[in-house]
């Protein structure tokens, strides 16, 4: 770990510790420690590896080296970086220990004492021109403190609602599951009657017989425990493959000892609570009743309409929750996928470039830019290119705070607009269509007027009443204006869920001064982007050999990776709902199949007296459409009720959306029909000679 005195002196100790996986790549060599390696060009000694439990502080980005923060002028030698000594720029998540009986409230009312008075020099410096939103921001800023266990939490805390969905999709899956089970057993144990009798009149204690039977339902619930496990074992991979590259997710999800235990003790609780009901049912006959009884008939109807009848219920109803879920998540990814982002996002490749890693100044890395986008342009099968300082739809964009002439916000408004500096080329190369003006070009440099191209939203809330084009406006305390030479459609920036178009205005790369020196190449192409990496890669090696070209990929997949939980999502939601559907199925028939045969008599009777095929089948086909019917309502009832819990996880679509819940009926109906047509065909078919003598 590092010591005290490695964050005193700015570069002043070059020292590294690696983490545990990074280190396992490395060979696990135990002599790495106190040994040098080259970060970015410069030596790094390393003096320790991290613990193979330690993650650090966000499981979404393990990191595979730690150095002081007072090494990062150095390994990132940006003049123009201003993130280290600027005061009030909140860029660092800070963790700290509380001392032996400190609590977090002393340590709040010691460390809120300082923030109060960072806060109250922040608004001193602020220049006379600055806006009342921007006092009004520092003054509302508040302290808080947490307990650290658990990181800083971000990924945890968006993935909390759809996990607690999947989980709740789980329960219901597994009672479903119950239900078939426990109606299993009400066969088996209506079918075993006369044994139960022949076991009980020969001395056999009621009880001994129960425990019998819930041997019988725990050696079925454990065994299903057993391969839900192996299941459960091959599903973590295939839900990994959708979280974004980098996470640390799938560092430590091996099942253990507690995965395993808690499997098979919840399958030994549904075991005895779902296998309990049919064990007592089975038992409770009087024995002298059971072996005089020479054709148990179901005891009719009745028996099905009672217990077995209500699982078959409350499977459709649990089913149609599931499907009803399933529907609202696929379409939530469709409406995502297919929703107009204002660009063109087919054929564009993405890869990022940072020349400040290698040592360059802000003069000399602005020039090997320019120079590597203008060369991209020319490589054969690209239309055009161009960098940008974000990509878009990846979670954040560079804002501040506007001056625009003219333009009087409303009490409270905070005039701002977020921005990337771009070179010429990018907004081509996106496809992002010029609604009015001209777009940036080489001849915009750092020499002449300050220029940008606005989004439709800048140009309609800060300069209404004509064209935008030729106005101006300020970034901050600037004094020099930039003046909007184009306005482009407005599109998607942070998210595809964003329900309106944040200001935006692209800046000039070079008029703009950037907190950091990493630009993002977007070049659009003929055929496959990535088939044209390797000749932008020999283009970035005609300038510089060590300058390295990552987080290659294309636009395409950029959006998709953004899409991760909502594939998530309608992945298992459609697969729970399926199944669901399934196993509700299997219900169905197994009712219906075993009223057919515990009928059989009676259906022989009423053949015999001239009752047709048809009304055979009806009969058995009616008893089934009350059943489903109930369990559709009680369904739908139960999507409802949900309504507040999806409202916040579906897009483009309502929570209680009209053709879902159609789809879901007309699915779970048709389902059914088909499950009974089975039985209810049997059933018309019997021979009344052979049903009467049976």
């Amino acid at each position: 770990m590092n010591a005290p005195d490695d964050d005193k002196v700015l570069g002043g100790h070059p020292v590294v510790v690696l983490d545990y996986a990074f280190w396992q790549r490395l060979g696990a060599d135990r002599g790495l420690v106190g040994r040098s390696l080259l970060l970015n060009g410069h030596p790094m000694t390393v003096v320790g590896v991290t613990g193979p439990e330690f993650y650090g502080t966000d499981l979404s980005l393990r990191p595979q080296l730690r150095v002081p923060l007072a090494m990062a002028p150095v390994l990132r030698p940006n003049p123009n970086d201003s993130t280290m000594i600027r005061r009030g720029h909140q860029w660092l998540r800070v963790m700290a220990r509380l001392r032996p009986g400190a609590s977090i409230e002393q340590a709040m009312a010691a460390a809120d004492v300082v923030f109060r008075r960072g806060n109250a020099a922040l608004l001193t410096d602020l220049p006379a021109g600055a806006p009342e939103s921007a006092r009004q921001r520092i003054e509302a800023r508040r302290l808080t403190m947490r307990p650290g266990p658990q990181g800083t939490n971000r990924m945890r805390t968006s993935a909390e609602l759809p996990l607690l969905l999947l989980g709740g999709a789980t329960a219901t899956l597994m009672l479903i599951a119950c239900a078939n089970l426990a109606n299993l057993l009400l066969a088996r144990g209506a079918v075993r009657q006369r044994e139960m009798a022949v076991r009980t009149a020969l001395g056999g204690n009621r009880w001994r017989l129960v425990r019998q039977l819930l041997v019988e339902s725990l050696v079925l619930s454990v065994a299903a425990g057993a391969l839900g496990l192996l299941v459960a074992v091959w599903m973590v991979g295939v839900i990994l493959s959708f979280l974004p590259a980098g996470n640390a997710l799938g560092s430590d999800l091996a099942p253990d000892l507690t995965v395993v235990a808690a499997t098979f003790a919840l399958a030994l609780v549904a075991g005895l609570l779902f296998g309990l009901a049919p064990a007592l049912r089975a038992t409770r006959h009087d024995p002298s009743a059971a072996l005089n009884h020479d054709s148990p008939t179901v005891a009719g109807a009745a028996h099905v309409a009672s217990l077995r009848s209500v699982l078959i219920g409350a499977q459709v109803a649990m089913s149609f929750v599931l499907l009803v879920g399933a529907g609202l998540f696929l379409r939530t990814l469709s409406n995502l996928q297919t929703i107009d982002t204002g660009f063109d996002r087919g054929r564009v490749l993405v890869a990022s470039i940072d020349p400040s890693l290698n040592g360059y100044d802000a003069p000399r890395s602005a020039a090997a830019l320019t120079e590597f986008v203008q060369r991209v342009e020319q490589v054969p099968g690209i239309r055009h290119a161009g960098l940008s300082s974000v990509s878009p739809i990846t979670g954040s964009w560079d804002v501040n705070d506007l001056t625009v002439p003219g333009y009087q916000p409303k009490d409270g408004e905070e005039v701002n607009a977020s921005f990337a500096a771009v070179t010429p080329g990018y907004l081509e190369a996106m496809g992002i269509a010029l609604r009015e003006g001209r777009a940036l070009t080489w001849r915009d440099t750092e020499s002449v007027q300050r220029v940008a191209v606005i989004n439709e939203t800048m140009a309609r809330e800060y300069f209404p009443g004509g064209s935008a084009v030729g106005r101006h406006f300020s970034f901050g305390g600037e004094k020099e204006p930039t003046e909007v030479v184009g306005v482009v459609r407005d599109g998607k920036y942070v998210t595809l869920r964003e329900d309106r178009a944040p200001r935006f205005a692209y800046v000039r790369f070079l008029q703009r001064t950037l907190s950091g020196a990493e630009m993002v190449l977007h070049a659009r192409t003929d055929g496959d982007p990535l088939g044209r990496v390797d000749a932008v890669r020999q283009q970035l090696r005609a300038i510089d050999v060590t300058l390295p070209l990552s987080d290659v990929t294309t636009l395409d997949d950029q959006i998709a990776e953004s899409l991760s939980s909502e594939r998530i999502l309608a992945t298992l939601g459609s697969s729970f709902g399926v199944l669901a559907l399934l196993l509700a199925a299997v219900g169905v028939y197994g009712v219906l199949a075993f009223a057919v045969a515990r009928r059989t008599r009676e259906i022989g009777l009423r053949m015999a007296l001239g009752a047709e095929p048809g009304d055979v089948s009806w009969l058995i086909v009616r008893q089934l459409a009350v059943i489903v019917l109930a369990g559709l309502l009680g369904g739908a009832a139960g999507a409802w009720a949900l309504q507040g819990v999806l409202r916040t996880m579906v897009f483009g679509v309502r929570p209680a959306d009209p053709a879902v819940f159609a789809a879901a009926v007309v699915i779970v109906g048709a389902t059914s029909v088909i499950a009974a047509l089975l039985p209810a065909r049997r059933a018309a078919r019997l021979d009344p000679v052979a049903a009467l003598r049976q």
